[in-house]
């Protein structure tokens, strides 16, 4: 219930409290400051095509708003707000920011400028990769369009020398068929000649062998002296018989004259002549 003896105690005044709220509020945070959360004042992370400054004073105004407190001022704020700024950098802007000493006792000018030039470096590396990949990419798509290009032109070659063996196939059997049919009147080409078969001598070259006869006059020669050995066998055989028919005559001649009685050594022999191998008579 009410306590009446508390309305009537002299610290009670009758004036409204709306008129000392403000100070009085304003003194319990400053008592009891209220703990921020992290989590909650980290905000979305930088965009591509986002200035990296404009990014640091639309955070900074966040956190004033959410903490109700000059974060600049304070420095337990300002570490906690420079690493919620880390934090919503790429991977690559963060570890450069890491590397820079003394990062969260510089001026808030100095801050900005290092992490201006870290995403600034940032983007022209990715750029320069960028251009890099597509690079290798444009090469490696110009590289299968000619490997492509060249297949297609091998089997266009392909095909084009089979449609000529087919053609080929389909002449030769016309031409076999006339043949069959008695009716092909064709003019054969020789195939080419080998290398080696020029360096036989051919029917159609003169050559000039001196001192060695020809074979053509060496068979004319032969046969001449063939001739002539048979032409004079055949005088010898002439002369002989004369010679025979000469004696004959002369023994039938001394025969008659001498007398029956006589011992004559020039009488013919009483047997046959026989003739020797080389056609004279033997006694």
């Amino acid at each position: 219930g009410f306590d009446r003896n508390h309305a009537q105690s002299p610290a009670v005044d009758g004036g409204p409290f709306d008129n000392v709220r403000r100070v009085v509020w304003t003194a319990l945070r400053s008592l009891y400051p209220a703990r921020p959360d992290i989590t909650t004042l980290t905000g979305p992370l930088l965009k591509d095509n986002e200035l990296p400054a404009t990014y640091i004073h639309t955070q900074l105004r966040r956190w004033r708003l959410l903490t109700e407190k000059d974060v600049q001022a304070d420095p337990i704020m300002t570490t906690l707000f420079r690493k919620a700024i880390r934090e919503g950098m790429s991977p690559e802007v963060g570890r450069r920011l890491d590397e820079v000493v003394g990062l969260n006792t510089m001026t808030h000018r100095e801050f900005v400028d290092h992490v201006v030039h870290a995403v600034d470096r940032q983007r022209k590396e990715g750029k320069k990769m960028e251009d890099q990949t597509k690079d290798i990419q444009r090469k490696l798509l110009q590289l299968q369009l000619e490997e492509l290009r060249a297949k297609e032109k091998k089997a266009r070659e392909i095909k084009e020398l089979r449609a000529k063996e087919k053609e080929a196939e389909k002449v030769a059997s016309v031409k076999i068929q006339y043949m069959d049919n008695e009716f092909f009147d064709f003019e054969a080409t020789p195939p080419p000649e080998p290398w080696s078969s020029r360096m036989v001598p051919q029917p159609t070259v003169v050559y000039d062998f001196s001192g060695i006869p020809h074979p053509v006059a060496m068979q004319d020669t032969k046969e001449q002296c063939i001739r002539g050995a048979k032409g004079g066998t055949q005088g010898v055989q002439e002369e002989a018989a004369a010679l025979l028919s000469e004696d004959g005559e002369s023994g039938g001649t001394a025969g008659a004259d001498t007398s029956p009685g006589s011992n004559s050594t020039n009488s013919a022999p009483a047997g046959p002549v026989r003739e020797s191998q080389a056609g004279f008579p033997v006694e």
